[in-house]
């Protein structure tokens, strides 16, 4: 990882993080980047999870490491035993933790498991058609907002969810995985919600419920809807943001349930890690060896 990957760079060919958070139409991406999160697999049961952390990025590193299976190859493929060495690097426990995470995809019919052709006791995890289609979706929720920053360039491969760059694109990826980790590490009030449970969508949805309203509140009823939306329980949303108003993140309406008021510091932060996010997507499209 180079070190000063957040540093303004006049030559790049991608976009800063100074340069997101600096663009006069920084807001307007925003927006676009929370409502594509928020609605993100919301109409499939089995891949709501996909936006969690650990299974998100499960998920994504068994797709980004498929792309480079060579059958040709002994050394190719993606087996429990490269998982529990890679993962860990993104901050999730080996053995067990790995094990589970990986039934779980398989249950989703996001993975298959095939014999290796060299040596058929190893067992090679292959992304799924399935997986292949999530995964576009996902690409294209995260560019979309350069097409608002950038409007000269052409983003069309990743909304188009062309096959091709799909593959470009996350074989790039994996050269910047410790960007990606540290993105959100280095980070605190986005790190309390991605390791919550569905955390990091219900964080979404309040950044969409603040929208446009005073003083950064919710209109009352916010834990009835972010609960529906999110497939979880009142409770269980009022105890996540009840941690979040314990480390100063949010306030909570002395009469629970009249607002969820965003507090500086999340606002700062979210702010942060869009531009952040944004400014590593684009750079890892400009690393990618695709036409």
């Amino acid at each position: 990882m180079q070190q000063d990957w957040r540093a303004e760079n006049a030559d790049a060919d991608h976009i800063s993080v100074g340069g997101v958070g600096a663009h006069p139409r920084f807001h307007e991406a925003k927006a676009m980047l929370i409502d594509g999160l928020a609605g993100l697999y919301l109409g499939d049961r089995r891949l709501r999870g996909l936006i969690e952390y650990e299974r998100g990025v499960s998920f994504m590193l068994i797709v980004s490491l498929d792309a480079m299976h060579d059958p040709e190859s002994r050394e190719s493929g993606v087996s429990m035993q490269v998982l529990n060495e890679v993962l860990p690097k993104m901050g999730i426990a080996p053995g067990r933790r790995i094990a589970d995470l990986v039934a779980n995809l398989r249950r989703d019919d996001l993975l298959d498991s095939l014999p290796a052709p060299h040596d058929r006791r190893v067992r090679l995890l292959r992304a799924s058609p399935r997986a292949i289609l999530a995964d576009s979706e996902w690409i294209a929720v995260f560019h979309a907002p350069l097409t608002v920053l950038r409007p000269e360039v052409d983003y069309r491969p990743a909304l188009n969810r062309d096959r091709a760059y799909q593959r470009a694109f996350r074989l790039s990826g994996l050269r910047t995985l410790a960007i990606a980790n540290e993105i959100m590490s280095a980070n605190p009030p986005m790190d309390y919600f991605v390791q919550e449970a569905v955390g990091f969508r219900l964080l979404m949805i309040l950044m969409q419920s603040v929208r446009g309203g005073a003083g950064n509140r919710t209109a009352p009823g916010f834990y009835s809807h972010a609960a529906e939306q999110g497939g979880v329980s009142r409770t269980y949303v009022k105890n996540v943001l009840k941690g979040a108003a314990e480390r100063g993140f949010v306030a909570l309406s002395a009469r629970p349930g009249d607002y969820v008021e965003i507090r500086p510091v999340l606002h700062e932060a979210f702010d942060r890690w869009v531009a952040e996010s944004l400014s590593s997507i684009d750079r890892v499209r400009v690393q990618a060896e695709f036409p």
